[in-house]
Parts: structure tokens; C-alpha cells; sequence
């Protein structure tokens, strides 16, 4: 999937489905993109550079930080976060997002969950 918000627009996104692909984050995936966590904490740990954490809520960002390797980000409450490589330009707070399926995969549970429309639902 692809999560767009005007003229900004991420690369290639999967959304983390498993504790694995959780506690991997980028680390390993292949190719390179973004990743979608349901989450409250991420790290770096084993991180070659830094990642962008884009924090979503009700289809809104609502958070961007900038993450070196080996930190922690925490958040009081669990919820839906984009993490990107550092050469990726991340999305400004306040801007709206929505989701583009770029594959065959289901996003309807995401798309409920994160507060996120799709195209289709304009």
C-alpha cells in the first residue's frame, strides 16, 4: 500500500501483521520502504542510519520525529505508526492521509482502524 497526503506520497508500505515484522521494523526488509506498526514504542536497535517515526491518528499525523540508531520512542498510547528510512522526506503534523492499496492486499482493517480513507471512499 501507498499513503499519500497531497502533492507527499510514501514508498511502498506493508503493515507489521506479526511480533516478527514488529520487532524487525525496517532492519530487514526488502526492498526498502516504509512500515505500518500498531504500536506504542519503536526502536533502532540494530539500525545502520536513522528512520523518520510518523505517528497516525484518526487519518491525521500527528507526530514526526527523527530517530538515530540504537533509541526508543514511546508514546502513552498504542496506535498506528509509519516508520520510514531517513532518505524518505516524511509527511508535515496536521496533514491528512490516505491510503492507496498498490497490491492485492486487504487494508480494510487498517483502513478502520487507523481512521485512514481509501480512494474509494472519498
Amino acid at each position: 500500500m501507498i499513503l499519500r497526503s497531497g502533492s507527499w506520497q510514501s514508498p511502498p508500505v506493508r503493515v507489521a501483521t506479526s511480533r516478527r515484522d514488529r520487532l524487525h521494523g525496517l532492519r530487514r526488509q526488502d526492498p526498502p520502504g516504509g512500515l505500518l506498526i500498531e504500536t506504542r514504542c519503536v526502536h533502532s536497535f540494530g539500525m545502520q542510519s536513522a528512520v523518520w517515526t510518523v505517528r497516525i491518528a484518526a487519518g491525521v499525523v500527528v507526530d514526526v520525529g527523527w530517530m538515530p540508531p540504537r533509541r526508543m520512542r514511546w508514546w502513552r498510547a498504542p496506535g498506528w505508526v509509519l516508520e520510514l528510512p531517513a532518505d524518505v522526506v516524511p509527511p508535515t503534523p496536521g496533514r491528512e492521509v490516505r491510503l492507496l492499496p498498490d497490491g492485492p492486499e486487504d487494508v480494510s482493517n487498517v483502513t478502520t482502524e487507523l481512521g485512514v480513507a481509501g480512494d474509494d471512499q472519498q
